[in-house]
């Protein structure tokens, strides 16, 4: 299999949001217990925990693909600050987190040089 530039940002971006809506259900769960504890890690296995490991194990399946096709410093380069600006969107929509216009600044950077990494990749 291999990946033409829409396929690869397509594969890329549904990992990011497989990733950050996995762990953004997840961080849900778990701040629904008083305080965590292995007793009280049973009590989170509901079937919105589930869910959102079901989509964090679906994001390693990708994240395996995205291995295959692409060189590791490109994967890794792209996958992980793709996901922690998809984590800062999701958690300032979501879970209402706090985002300053210096984060901000920053996640466009980041995207900026995650766009430079990904055109030479292709």
């Amino acid at each position: 299999m291999s990946f033409n530039a829409t396929g690869g940002l397509i594969l890329f971006t549904a990992h990011a949001l497989f990733t950050v809506v996995g762990l953004l259900i997840l961080k849900t769960s778990v701040s629904e217990l008083d305080k965590f504890s292995i007793e009280g890690f049973a009590s989170i296995i509901t079937l919105k925990f589930l869910l959102g490991l079901f989509l964090y194990v679906v994001a390693f399946l990708l994240s395996l693909v995205i291995l295959h096709e692409f060189p590791l410093r490109v994967s890794v380069s792209i996958m992980m600050p793709l996901s922690l600006i998809t984590a800062n969107i999701l958690g300032c929509v979501y879970l209402n987190e706090d985002i300053s216009v210096q984060s901000i600044a920053g996640l466009v950077l980041i995207l900026t040089g995650i766009f430079f990494i990904y055109m030479e990749s292709n």
